[in-house]
């Protein structure tokens, strides 16, 4: 066979052009390994130099050993996929595999050359305490091919939705369970006691209640203040309930002022564990179709 020019000099790029991709595969998983070793010891500020949106994750899966499978061009971009699989151990000391995939783009530095745009396997999302509150409103499905920062994006937003669900029904309880029919009896001039009704007009039970008097002056200046249960037993929709209070403050009062004291840690927890959710919510809600508040 003989060789022409035209076939050695292509002979000759195609040695360089492996030549070159061996060594930018090295790169890549070098920045790779870097990032997995920083990523063992949960140190943040070492995982942000190989993947600056590493913020945005919260909760991350463990991994004590980490070994790459496949580091993989992705079209003519210059871009790279490196398949890794992850060894950790559980809490009852038994290896979990978790698979890790991490997309990289050049940086046109030394150190490190390639950076991580996205990944999947590093947030442990289900670990979330409002995951199943973003399935049921259809922020999650589960099993979908969401890379991880599509799955962080998609739990803010299902964190907001909390916010915007746990504002209503603060302004539900407030609208509709009231201080009626206050009764106040002075003792003397530092001290009073008294009893009133509380209506629960809403829609839901409380698992408890508490109420706050607030004493001013004359020249509406507080001069006192009182915190107690108003029941710590279930305040069912429909009920009403009374109670006693007895106060003490340093000058004599003129006025007092009740208001109930919704938690709103509590609201926030009955919010995320209610069931009445369609899973149409998410999209209602970025495209804006829910009520403003």
């Amino acid at each position: 066979m003989k060789l022409t020019a035209y076939s050695i000099v292509g002979f000759w790029i195609c040695i360089l052009f492996y030549a070159c991709t061996g060594k930018t595969k090295t790169e890549v998983a070098e920045s790779a390994r870097g990032f997995m070793a920083a990523y063992k010891e949960q140190d943040i500020a070492q995982m942000r130099i190989y993947y600056p949106d590493i913020d945005n994750i919260d909760i991350f899966y463990a991994s004590d050993t980490a070994f790459i499978e496949e580091v993989i061009p992705l079209s003519d971009s210059g871009d790279y996929q490196v398949d890794i699989v992850s060894v950790y151990m559980t809490e009852d000391n038994g290896p979990e595999m978790q698979h890790v995939t991490l997309f990289m783009t050049n940086t046109g530095q030394k150190q490190p050359a390639y950076r991580i745009t996205d990944s999947y396997g590093i947030a442990s999302c289900k670990s979330y305490p409002h995951y199943k509150f973003a399935v049921q409103t259809g922020c999650l499905v589960p099993d979908s091919d969401l890379t991880d920062q599509q799955a962080i994006y998609r739990l803010r937003v299902a964190k907001d939705l909390l916010f915007y669900f746990s504002k209503l029904m603060y302004q539900d309880l407030e609208q509709n369970i009231r201080v009626t029919h206050t009764r106040i009896l002075e003792q003397g001039k530092l001290n009073a006691h008294g009893s009133a009704l509380v209506e629960n007009s809403s829609d839901y039970t409380l698992p408890d209640l508490k109420y706050i008097i607030v004493y001013y002056d004359d020249n509406d200046r507080k001069v006192g203040e009182q915190s107690g249960w108003v029941t710590q037993a279930p305040f069912e929709s429909g009920k009403t309930v009374s109670f006693e209070f007895f106060t003490t403050f340093d000058e004599a009062a003129a006025t007092a002022d009740f208001r109930l004291d919704f938690d709103l840690d509590l609201i926030m927890q009955f919010v995320m564990e209610d069931d009445v959710y369609t899973g149409r919510e998410y999209d209602e809600f970025v495209s804006k179709k829910l009520i403003d508040i």
